[in-house]
């Protein structure tokens, strides 16, 4: 197939040995460029500097990015690009597939049959004791402490929580990844293989039940962004 140059790339899969029905893109239909073995997904890119001026078009096509990978990693094993991924010319992806071909063979390999999850957990407010308004002195102060231990007692309890769970993820998990907390919410992204995913599942709704200081929130199954070599 004849396409323009130069070419905006989703990601990187096997030589489906069937058609493989792909999505509508950014700007328009997705189609495959391959060297025998390995393909993108790609369409041609001719909507690049226009979104690329506008910050409310570029996060659009962000979404729209990461929603055409998880469509189509719901059915086909991919290796997802960076946003923003292009090629001038079909020649010069060719080239690249030629170049880095086996690295992504093998990543293929080790990652066909497994998924990225994200796990996030996000910290419940604590409820600290009211101290009275006709409290004077000492007796103000020492309300004001117990206040304070209240507190630290239960973020105390709260990172041993978050310990613990992080534990069984790691046995879990064949690889983790772990950002660092933002606001106190903490982002876990775990690599499992799909036939463990209904127990990920199910660890999660027993914390959901068990846990006091935690809310937790689990993704359907990913593209492995984090877990790229």
């Amino acid at each position: 197939m004849s396409l323009p140059q130069p070419l905006y790339a989703y990601a990187l899969c096997r030589l489906p040995q069937q058609p493989l029905a792909l999505p509508t893109g950014i700007a328009g239909p997705l189609t495959l460029i391959d060297n025998g073995t390995l393909a993108a997904i790609v369409e041609p890119d001719t909507f690049w500097a226009t979104i690329a001026a506008q910050d409310a078009l570029l996060m659009e096509a962000v979404l729209i990015h990461d929603r055409i990978l998880c469509q189509i990693f719901e059915s086909f094993p991919l290796l997802p690009l960076r946003f923003g991924t292009r090629f001038e010319s079909v020649t010069g992806l060719q080239a690249h597939l030629a170049t880095y071909g086996d690295r992504y063979w093998q990543q293929l390999a080790v990652l066909a049959d497994k998924a990225e999850y994200a796990l996030k957990f996000s910290p419940q407010a604590i409820a600290l004791p009211e101290i009275a308004a006709e409290l004077k002195g000492r007796a103000y102060f020492l309300a004001k402490k117990q206040r304070l231990q209240t507190q630290a007692d239960a973020q105390q309890q709260q990172q041993q929580e978050l310990n613990q769970m992080l534990a069984t993820l790691q046995q879990l998990a064949e690889k983790l990844h772990q950002e660092a907390p933002r606001e106190g919410v903490e982002r876990i992204f775990l690599l499992l293989k799909r036939s463990q995913q209904d127990a990920l599942q199910q660890q999660v709704i027993t914390w959901q039940q068990q846990t006091l200081h935690w809310e937790i929130s689990l993704s359907q199954a990913l593209p492995p962004y984090h877990f790229l070599e």
